[in-house]
């Protein structure tokens, strides 16, 4: 119930900020990662070869490509999956792969 209410909260402030930036010419947009390639994460079993997590610089990759995007004002307002920006961008994580959403 209180992750739901994060993320919903979340996606409703970035809803905002964009409304509100727009007249500046600033883009607001939710950077939404599945399943972060942690130490314990990678300890209790998952890691790149199930496809399952991202590395911080999957989630890198996609702020880069985001902030260079001169189109970036349609996306403002939304919350984005990393794995959907790797696929409209082409990028991939470090070691090659491009985890999905499940």
């Amino acid at each position: 119930m209180y992750h739901d209410l994060a993320m919903n909260a979340v996606n409703r402030m970035t809803l905002v900020m964009a409304k509100e930036l727009k007249a500046y010419n600033v883009s607001a947009v939710a950077l939404c990662p599945v399943w972060m390639r942690t130490e314990r994460v990678v300890d209790a079993g998952f890691g790149s070869e199930d496809g399952a997590t991202e590395t911080t610089a999957y989630v890198g990759r996609a702020v880069v490509d985001l902030a260079t995007d001169a189109h970036v004002a349609s996306l403002s307002g939304r919350a984005i999956e990393v794995a959907e920006l790797a696929h409209a961008y082409g990028f991939t994580d470090v070691d090659g792969t491009r985890p999905s959403t499940h």
